[in-house]
């Protein structure tokens, strides 16, 4: 029973002139204070329990979210360090198959330098005038002599700078067309086929045409084979220089670092 309910009853009683004493006066009054404060603690319960609730709603679905924020970081660190570990096998993979190419290089330009030293050896024809030859026979001699020079440095071209070549192709047809950068495929295939091109690129730098040279002698004039021969140091040589800056470039290795 609320105040205001106790406060109509006793009204019903002064209206019907019955008489209350003053300790039911005082009952009622403190039956009213009585039944106002469980009300007004029955109201704030509930209210507290309402915001309660609410809240422990918020820290659920809060909880929630930060579960699943979680979750998503962890996979995305997750794919980041996959894919920071897939790179760095890539470079460390590229970096090995540059330094077999370096390595192949290298020994082809150690093979063509000497080479060059048995062609420097080819004995240079001039007449002997003490000689009980002629000049015909002379020079038929020389030429028998160096015919036999240029046959031992075929020979070792078979033996020792073409195989070179061809563990070249191996490693780029197997390796290098999947992972090396298209400058030094470039680079390679110049190398590889510099037995075919040496001459034309030897009369582009002399500002020549390879289909419209002649000799002094108004004579046609192409390539020989020592210069064919001495091609090979010149095109180690190059393709070394060329694929060690791209090597640099390709991998991004700092030279300042390397120096």
């Amino acid at each position: 029973m609320t105040e205001s309910e106790l406060l109509i009853v006793l009204n019903r009683f002064l209206d019907s002139n019955v008489k209350l004493s003053f300790l039911t006066y005082t009952g009622a009054a403190i039956i009213s204070i009585v039944v106002g404060a469980i009300s007004a603690y029955v109201t704030t319960y509930f209210k507290k329990s309402a915001e309660v609730k609410a809240l422990s709603d918020r820290i659920v679905e809060t909880t929630r979210q930060l579960k699943e924020q979680t979750e998503v970081v962890k996979r995305v660190e997750a794919e980041i360090s996959n894919q920071t570990w897939i790179e760095q096998q890539r470079w460390l993979f590229r970096k090995d198959l540059y330094l077999s190419v370096i390595e192949l290089l290298i020994k082809a330009r150690e093979q063509s330098l000497v080479l060059d030293e048995m062609v420097n050896s080819i004995p240079r024809f001039c007449f002997d005038e003490g000689c009980e030859l002629d000049d015909d026979e002379q020079v038929e001699n020389w030429e028998k002599t160096k015919s036999h020079y240029l046959q031992e440095c075929d020979v070792f071209v078979e033996e020792n700078i073409k195989p070179v070549a061809k563990d070249m192709a191996l490693l780029v047809h197997k390796q290098g067309r999947l992972f090396l950068s298209k400058s030094a495929l470039v680079i390679l295939a110049n190398f590889y086929n510099s037995n075919k091109t040496w001459y034309a690129k030897k009369l582009a730098e002399d500002r020549g045409d390879v289909n419209n040279f002649y000799s002094p002698y108004a004579l046609p004039s192409g390539p020989c084979e020592v210069g064919y021969l001495l091609h090979y140091s010149k095109a180690a040589k190059e393709a070394y220089n060329m694929i060690i800056t791209e090597a640099r470039n390709d991998l991004k290795i700092d030279i300042s670092l390397v120096n």
